[in-house]
């Protein structure tokens, strides 16, 4: 609720200077915050979404929160996150870090760490400091390509933009030339063993993804350097590796050692692994 009527106040103050009698289609925004202060919100919402369509991104963002609340309108998550979207891409910060939280927690889209931190690197970009708050407290550093660990950063910024041959070719130069802060050598390893898996940039194969794997675990910091990942995924992932001989000589036993460790760390996929072959963690 805050939220709302701190959008509120700010669209006020940006229409202040159109006058109250002028309150025709022509200004839709301020209709809908005269509408919004008499408690109409059918009405209000009705002209928020006049001004949205014309690209104002505050009254986008309030057209959000209404279907989120389902006030004046019947509660649409799909519609929050839509309107959240466009504000988004027409670089409104604060719709940027409020979708970045969105794919981050998994709050009505599925859950993405990398579209995450693509919203949040893009909200730092344009002005968030609560976005940037969290990157630093993530351990997220901002691409710096005038340095020596240019080549991590084009990397990384290739692989959360999803420009995913850019992020392989930089990432193989990268493991040369990283200096491993903030645990950069392990994120290289594990972005490169994503790009494996799933076939991103390159030829699908799972036993080059077991290896990068493996060595990111094995890196300094491995997974646990203060990145916003899921260290459950990444677990379950080497528990695939030992268990069926991806990449690494298999062993069932080491395979199940790290599937414990990812539900322990909440990897679903792991707790439906070891519950189906009768194994307690």
């Amino acid at each position: 609720m805050k939220r709302l009527i701190s959008l509120i106040a700010i669209l006020t103050l940006s229409l202040s200077s159109i006058s109250f009698a002028d309150n025709t289609e022509e200004n839709p925004a301020m209709l809908g915050v005269q509408y919004y202060n008499k408690q109409d919100y059918a009405q209000a919402i009705k002209w928020f979404t006049k001004a949205a369509e014309q690209g104002n991104t505050k009254a986008q963002q309030l057209v959000a929160l209404m279907y989120k609340k389902g006030q004046g309108v019947k509660q649409d998550y799909a519609q929050t996150v839509k309107w959240f979207t466009k504000a988004a891409e027409q670089g409104d910060a604060d719709a940027q870090y409020s979708l970045a939280l969105m794919y981050g927690k998994g709050q009505y889209v599925k859950k993405s760490i990398d579209k995450a931190i693509l919203w949040l690197t893009k909200a730092d970009k344009n002005g968030s400091e609560k976005a940037r708050k969290l990157l630093d407290k993530m351990g997220y550093k901002e691409p710096d390509f005038s340095d020596k660990n240019s080549d991590y950063s084009n990397a990384m910024d290739g692989y959360y933009s999803q420009n995913y041959k850019q992020a392989l070719k930089w990432g193989m130069k990268a493991l040369k030339t990283t200096n491993n802060e903030y645990g950069s050598l392990a994120q290289i390893q594990n972005m490169l063993a994503d790009l494996y898996y799933y076939g991103h940039g390159v030829k699908e194969d799972r036993a080059k993804s077991c290896k990068w794997r493996i060595k990111a675990e094995k890196s300094p910091k491995g997974f646990n350097f203060d990145m916003n990942v899921d260290k459950g995924q990444y677990q379950a992932h080497l528990g695939i590796c030992y268990y069926y001989g991806q990449g690494v000589k298999k062993s069932k036993k080491t395979g199940i050692k790290w599937f414990k460790k990812a539900a322990k760390n909440g990897s679903q996929y792991a707790k439906d692994f070891l519950k189906e072959k009768g194994i307690k963690y």
